[in-house]
């Protein structure tokens, strides 16, 4: 029978979050919560 192999979550629980540019990931999030929040209000659902 061959060994479990374990699947999802971080690669390590050490994982360095450090480099990531999280003010550019903040302004990402902010523009598509702007873009899916002006297309509700437009009911273009299939761009929500």
């Amino acid at each position: 029978m061959p060994p479990a192999v374990m699947h999802g979550g971080a690669s390590s629980p050490f994982a360095n979050w450090s480099p990531i540019g999280w003010n550019q990931v903040r302004q990402d999030v902010h523009r598509l919560q702007m873009r899916i929040a002006k297309s509700a209000r437009a009911k273009r659902w299939g761009k929500v």
